[in-house]
């Protein structure tokens, strides 16, 4: 008996509803005035309370469940039922508060979902746009070009050198002359069109003689000119590595002089004492 109602007065401290854990229908819809003032009046009156041990006494002659009174119960049954009902209330807790925190996300979720309804064409907007894959490019001989830009073959320019120059223009006049005249008119007026395209082009057009005699012999006078100053500074290399080497065998031979007569000893000085030390 005393272990029975240790357990009661342990039982009667939980709250009821913590205990028995029952949810109503009618506990989640919205109360009236009215009511949350009856229900805050019945909560406030203690005639009307009743600890949990008075329910669970109430409950079990309700269901008429008693096969076996408490007193008939071990100290070891007892704990275990006690371990039991807080195990399943602490699990029952951790549930409502996961409904709970889902019933407050509701509301957010039904706004964003409205924001989202309302304005359709913004989200469509800021979609990536879907771009088409790009056709490889190709040259007018249906090859791939691999290159961001194509230049072409023909667009280099080549600096053609003033002897290059004279020479293809002496053949040129080599073979005008042996042609008849009529062939000649069509040719020097094919050349006329062609220097007239070079010229828009930008290119320059090297087909006067003189010039190009007067541009050979400026070259010949400047490679004249650079290989003249080429020989005189290597002349001047040669002189300047000769005269180092002449600097260092100099000094060879006079750190060799200064060895032999460091050997030898001053005349007149060191030998002279050296002898009078042995006369006497």
């Amino acid at each position: 008996m005393e272990h029975e109602e240790y357990f009661l007065s342990m039982i009667a401290l939980v709250p009821p509803a913590i205990y028995f854990n029952e949810e109503k229908e009618t506990e989640n819809l919205p109360l009236s005035n009215a009511e949350k003032k009856q229900l805050k009046k019945i909560k406030l009156d203690p005639e009307l309370q009743k600890n949990t041990a008075d329910l669970l006494k109430e409950k079990e002659s309700e269901n008429n469940t008693k096969t076996a009174t408490t007193s008939n119960f071990t100290l070891s049954e007892l704990q275990e039922k006690l371990r039991v009902k807080l195990e399943s209330i602490k699990v029952s807790r951790n549930v409502d508060r996961s409904v709970v925190m889902n019933r407050r996300k509701q509301p957010k979720r039904k706004v964003q979902n409205k924001q989202s309804k309302a304005f359709p064409a913004e989200k469509e907007q800021t979609k990536a746009p879907i771009t088409p894959p790009r056709s490889p490019v190709t040259d007018e001989n249906n090859g791939p070009i691999f290159n961001k830009f194509d230049f072409g073959k023909d667009k280099k320019k080549k600096n053609v050198d003033p002897l290059t120059a004279l020479r293809r223009l002496e053949k040129e006049k080599e073979k005008l002359s042996s042609m008849d005249p009529e062939q000649l008119a069509g040719v020097k007026e094919k050349q006329q069109w062609q220097k007239a395209m070079q010229k828009i082009n930008g290119e320059k057009v090297k087909d006067d003689e003189a010039l190009l005699k007067k541009a050979i012999k400026r070259k010949e006078k400047q490679k004249e000119k650079s290989s003249k100053l080429w020989k005189e500074r290597k002349e001047l290399v040669e002189k300047q590595i000769a005269d180092r080497q002449k600097k260092r065998q100099d000094n060879i031979q006079k750190k060799i002089n200064d060895r032999k007569d460091r050997k030898r000893g001053r005349a007149g000085f060191e030998g002279g004492m050296k002898r009078k030390k042995n006369k006497k």
